[in-house]
């Protein structure tokens, strides 16, 4: 007999906390982060966590901003899991607390550029 329960193991879910608590401060975005990475485990996902902060991303619209005058840039080696990922959290503090330079960071124009690209080729 077929199982007809659905099945989540072959789902990769990439989770990335724009606190601005370095690691190992506590940050409450972690604690929600944990208990929704913990219900997609635990129905087979595999779940990954980033917390942007810990991460020197460099801000701008090139996907490596070192070749563009930054010191370093971290996210040449966050965007691999980012596309590799079939779900992608992205989570913030409260509106009161958050520092839109993190988030910016970690998903805005590299990933929207990215988007861009992926279309373009898609139609082409």
């Amino acid at each position: 007999m077929t199982s007809t329960s659905p099945r989540y193991d072959d789902l990769n879910a990439l989770f990335i906390n724009c606190t601005l608590k370095p690691s190992p401060e506590l940050s409450h975005t972690q604690g929600l982060i944990e208990a929704s990475a913990r219900i997609m485990g635990e129905q087979g996902a595999r779940t990954e966590i980033v917390r942007a902060i810990d991460h020197d991303i460099a801000t701008g619209v090139w996907p490596d901003m070192t070749e563009h005058g930054a010191a370093a840039d971290a996210w040449p080696r966050l965007y691999p899991k980012v596309l590799a990922a079939d779900i992608l959290v992205r989570l913030t503090p409260g509106a009161n607390e958050v520092h839109v330079g993190v988030a910016m960071a970690a998903l805005g124009a590299p990933f929207f550029l990215a988007l861009l690209i992926s279309m373009r080729r898609s139609l082409a």
